[in-house]
């Protein structure tokens, strides 16, 4: 039987607060828990969740340095600045996401929604319809999105792809041209076989974005986290496919600190 949770990388009192009126208070008022769903939250801030709203046996809240304080790369090279203003969140470590995506495998979960703090959960829907249609759509070892995906060509100057040959050369790989497909937006589902599948993803990940960091052999995606998925899911064994899904992104543009 699939175990289901959403996780979500929230930093900043804008974004934290955003979320409590988001994915969170979904989760709360169509009482999920109670349908077996997990939610867990990465955060600079966890004292903004410290009310007894907030306390629920399926209601998780970690401090990123908790999450990673034994990894040396992301201390190193993900910094979470004291003031954000131009920094947040176009230059944000996004790759961050994999720390929460590791802890949910680490606690059972084998599907696993990533969304980012202004995502809506479709309120035409209640708990048992969600369950159900996750379950109904449920691909072993598949990441499933709503959003963009961009499609890979071989020699691609894109951004996301210029790397490629080099990381292709390097790790040896071999695989169908469109294994290399990667997607960007705030809606990703992490369907594994088991929850184990969940954290070979995320050790993956984690190994392409310290290499990317310290770009030992002259070159490196670094926070390029689209660079980085859209090699992470031919080499865990994964595929990618577009699907629609009961999330959706409700931006606001006010959230975002402004830029200088």
């Amino acid at each position: 039987m699939n175990k289901i949770c959403f996780v979500l990388d929230t930093h900043y009192p804008n974004y934290t607060s955003r979320l409590k009126t988001t994915s969170l208070k979904s989760f709360i008022d169509l009482e999920l828990d109670v349908h077996g769903f997990g939610f867990l939250i990465s955060t600079n801030r966890p004292e903004d969740f410290q009310s007894d709203k907030y306390t629920n046996r399926n209601i998780h809240v970690f401090d990123i340095d908790k999450l990673r304080e034994n990894n040396k790369t992301s201390l190193q090279c993900e910094l979470l600045p004291d003031d954000p203003v131009g920094l947040y969140p176009s230059k944000f470590p996004w790759n961050l996401e994999r720390l929460i995506l590791k802890k949910a495998g680490e606690m059972g979960y084998n599907i696993v929604i990533n969304l980012d703090s202004d995502v809506v959960i479709d309120n035409r829907f209640d708990a048992l319809y969600i369950k159900k249609y996750l379950n109904d759509i449920y691909e072993e070892n598949t990441v499933m999105t709503n959003q963009a995906i961009f499609v890979y060509e071989e020699q691609s100057t894109r951004e996301e792809f210029h790397l490629h040959e080099k990381y292709k050369q390097f790790f040896s790989l071999n695989h169908e041209t469109s294994a290399y497909n990667s997607w960007d937006g705030p809606v990703i589902a992490y369907m594994g076989k088991t929850s184990k599948d969940i954290i070979k993803y995320a050790d993956i990940w984690d190994m392409l974005t310290t290499f990317g960091y310290k770009k030992e052999h002259g070159y490196g995606y670094g926070n390029i986290v689209c660079g980085n998925m859209s090699l992470c899911i031919p080499m865990s064994d994964w595929k990618l496919k577009w699907k629609d899904l009961p999330f959706t992104p409700h931006h606001k543009y006010e959230d975002r600190p402004p830029q200088i």
